[in-house]
């Protein structure tokens, strides 16, 4: 059962409906990405091109296998490009948040990662104007036209997420079932980009399921953002801490010292804080789910895609 505002679509208005949404965000983020005027350009168009592949999984069964791949592949390369900065950018946020001002840190702290960040953005801009990257958004803008659909365009769009979308919630919760009590920091890194995965297949489907999968998509956006805290502190800590090591011997006196290890024994608290969050959100989002499990069934085809 789906909710009844929610209109049926067929795979070829969801596919266009899907794109178009994408499509939009890309263009009006691309020029602050460019200029390098805003960081939030970068990070949208980082979002998009990894909530598109994610769409692009979902959507498997109905596009056209070949330029399915070849999309996905050049939206990975961008992804990856804007990752670094990305990555760079939160970390100088976060240091600048945890930096007390009657304590600063050592100046070379923010020397060095002002260097960094300008080192990848010289690099964004470079790839954002190559043919690679023209050719990429010509590609996704002719998709919102006319998506390279491999079955009828009149199929039931319910009839191709239901089962993709339940599949994948499956997987993951299968996926945190197995994890012990004291998961690892690299293994919880892991979990969020699944979880990430999921979101955005569930935002997918609100297009056919209305609120049920939006319900579950909250709740696994949650989860990502207590687990994406998470890791912005591992970042901060690693980089911290081999700052720390390359200016002073480890047994070594300094007052620079000082600012570092108050900054270290805040990401710390911070993170036994985190590793403790996540799971609520998750929790809510297996019980959402099961409900969406039993819309889903109850409009299921009777035959294979």
């Amino acid at each position: 059962m789906r909710s009844a505002n929610v209109p049926e679509l067929n795979v070829d208005e969801l596919t266009r409906r899907v794109l178009t949404r994408e499509l939009a965000t890309w263009m009006k983020f691309d020029p602050s990405a460019r200029d390098g005027s805003d960081p939030e350009g970068v990070h949208q168009l980082r979002v998009t091109s990894r909530r598109l592949r994610a769409e692009l999984d979902v959507l498997a069964p109905v596009l056209d296998p070949t330029a399915a791949r070849t999309l996905a592949k050049e939206l990975r390369w961008i992804a990856g490009v804007l990752g670094r900065q990305r990555d760079l950018d939160v970390l100088h946020d976060l240091l600048s948040d945890l930096e007390h001002e009657e304590s600063p840190f050592d100046e070379s702290v923010f020397a060095r990662l002002r260097r960094q960040r300008d080192a990848e953005r010289s690099r964004v801009r470079d790839a954002l104007t190559q043919k690679r990257y023209r050719r990429l958004v010509s590609e996704l803008a002719r998709w919102a036209v006319s998506p390279p659909l491999r079955v009828r365009r009149h199929r039931s769009a319910r009839d191709v997420l239901g089962p993709r979308l339940l599949k994948g919630l499956s997987a993951l919760f299968s996926d945190i079932d197995a994890l012990g009590p004291n998961a690892p920091d690299d293994e919880l890194h892991e979990l969020r980009i699944a979880i990430k995965r999921n979101r955005y297949r569930s935002e997918v489907a609100t297009f056919a399921f209305g609120s049920g999968a939006a319900d579950v998509a909250r709740d696994l956006a949650k989860a990502q953002g207590v687990l994406g805290d998470l890791h912005d502190c591992v970042v901060a800590t690693d980089f911290l801490r081999a700052w720390s090591a390359s200016r002073w011997p480890v047994d070594a006196e300094d007052q620079g010292r000082g600012p570092i290890d108050a900054a270290l024994e805040e990401l710390a608290l911070r993170m036994d804080e985190l590793r403790s969050a996540w799971r609520a959100p998750l929790a809510k989002a297996r019980r959402r789910s099961t409900v969406l499990y039993l819309n889903v069934e109850a409009t299921a085809p009777s035959t294979d895609i």
